[in-house]
C-alpha cells in the first residue's frame, strides 16, 4: 500500500510555527493531483522498460533463427513511428569484430553510434585510441555495454554451422554405403 506524505517548504513551516499561525496545508485535489502525477510517471517508465524487453525478445527470437540476418524495421524501434520512409531490408549482418576480424566471442554494443566490438580487443584498442573504428565517434569504456542480440546472432550462427557439418557428415556416410 502506498504511504501519502504531504511536506511543506521549511521556510513556510519556519515561518507558521515563528509567528503562531496554523500551518498552510494544500487542499485535498492538489495532494490527489500530485499523487495521479507520480503514478502516471511510473506507469510510463514501467511502460517503456516493458516495451523494450518485448522489443528485444523479438529480435533474439528473430536471430535464433536467422543468426546472420538484419532484423527487419519493424523490430528495430517500436515500429509505429507513423512515418512513410522506404525501408529496404536484406543483406547480412557481420558476425566479426572490426578491431580484430575475428568472430565476436563477447560483444559490447557503443551505445552512441551501435556499432559492436569484441571486449578484450576492445580494451587494447582504448589504450591507443578514443573513436569508433567504424565511425569515429566518441569511445570509451563507459559508453559500450553488453550486447545481447549479437551475442544471440553468434551462439546461434555457431549452432547452425554445426548442425550443417553433422548433416554433411551423414550424407557422406550415407552416399559412401551406396
Amino acid at each position: 500500500m502506498t504511504r501519502l506524505t504531504l511536506t511543506l517548504p521549511q521556510t513556510t513551516q519556519a515561518e507558521a510555527i515563528a509567528n503562531g499561525t496554523p500551518l498552510p496545508f494544500p487542499s485535498l485535489t492538489e495532494v490527489f493531483d500530485q499523487e495521479v502525477k507520480k503514478v502516471e510517471s511510473q506507469n510510463e517508465e514501467t511502460k517503456t522498460l516493458e516495451d523494450e524487453a518485448v522489443r528485444q525478445f523479438k529480435q533474439i527470437m528473430f536471430v535464433a533463427v536467422y543468426p546472420d540476418g538484419p532484423i527487419p524495421f519493424s523490430l528495430e524501434k517500436d515500429g509505429d513511428d507513423g512515418d512513410d520512409d522506404v525501408e529496404v531490408d536484406g543483406g547480412k549482418v557481420d558476425l566479426t569484430c572490426p578491431i580484430s576480424r575475428e568472430v565476436f566471442v563477447r560483444p559490447y554494443r557503443n551505445k552512441t553510434c551501435g556499432h559492436t566490438y569484441d571486449l578484450e580487443p576492445l580494451k587494447i584498442y582504448l589504450r591507443s585510441s578514443q573513436e569508433c573504428p567504424e565511425c569515429g565517434v566518441s569511445l570509451r569504456m563507459e559508453t559500450v555495454e553488453p550486447d545481447v542480440v549479437m551475442q544471440t546472432r553468434v551462439e546461434c550462427f555457431k549452432r547452425d554451422a554445426k548442425l550443417e557439418a553433422l548433416v554433411k557428415e551423414r550424407r557422406l556416410d550415407e552416399t559412401e554405403k551406396l
